[in-house]
């Protein structure tokens, strides 16, 4: 019985903090969870149809794709150009000697899209090694 009374007591607390704020969804479903008529109409109906906006927004929100951000190349921003029969050659004869992935740098990735081959570490390298290496699979699986 205590524990009812203390329940009511909550509820009715509610509705008067959301009356007080002029807050239509905190009265809407105060009213609504203790059965009772609504001293406020205007304020309950507030209430009803921001719930039933924010409920067609969510709805929408799934159904509407979001814009995904451009990414320039990959996924780790190197640009690879590599031929179905290129991939084929890269596949089999790939190594990560610093001279074949330095070849390989040179003749797959652009200038543009990249620093010197000159300025790069060996840890560098094999990064771009890696994706040449992985562009190749890819393209060779799509045959």
């Amino acid at each position: 019985m205590e524990r009812t009374k203390q329940y009511f007591q909550k509820l009715g607390k509610k509705r008067y903090d959301s009356v007080s704020s002029w807050e239509g969804v905190g009265y809407f479903n105060a009213c609504n969870e203790a059965g009772i008529e609504p001293e406020f109409p205007e304020l309950f109906e507030l209430g009803q149809a921001d719930i039933m906006f924010n409920s067609i927004q969510r709805g929408l929100e799934k159904v509407v794709d979001k814009p995904r951000k451009k990414r320039k190349g990959s996924k780790t921003g190197i640009s690879v150009r590599l031929t179905p029969r290129n991939a084929k050659e890269v596949y089999d004869n790939f190594s990560f000697g610093k001279e074949n992935l330095k070849s390989l740098i040179e003749e797959y990735v652009p200038r543009n899209t990249r620093k010197s081959i000159d300025e790069m570490g060996y840890k560098e390298l094999r990064r771009y090694g890696h994706v040449i290496f992985g562009v190749a699979k890819k393209e060779l699986k799509k045959e």
